[in-house]
């Protein structure tokens, strides 16, 4: 998609086209997670994922992927919220934390 915004929409209307092409498993989560990441990065330095991207693309990751490595890390820290029974009062600071250190290695090695 070009632009640097996309909509829930936008991001939906595309997945659904993948998904019905390479039988992806759960197109509206895939682009509601690319809409949350997309909003992140729009945010600039309000979240350290606009630094993450341009990290992870330097070594040459697509936009697009960049996307999905972030959105990766996004999900691994919501599953692990919803997992805990205790309450997190800071939950955004160990997610940011972790797109500090993510590298282009730590995405191959989710692959």
């Amino acid at each position: 998609m070009s632009g640097s915004r996309l909509t829930s929409k936008s991001a939906l209307t595309w997945h659904v086209t993948i998904t019905v092409r390479h039988r992806l498993p759960n197109a509206k989560v895939h682009a509601t997670v690319h809409a949350m990441v997309e909003t992140q990065i729009a945010l600039g330095d309000e979240t350290p994922a606009c630094r993450t991207v341009q990290r992870l693309m330097d070594p040459g990751l697509d936009r697009h992927e960049t996307v999905h490595a972030i959105g990766w890390v996004l999900i691994q820290f919501m599953s692990d919220l919803m997992d805990r029974s205790e309450t997190v009062t800071e939950p955004n600071a160990a997610y940011f934390a972790a797109l500090e250190r993510f590298t282009v290695e730590d995405w191959a090695r989710a692959q």
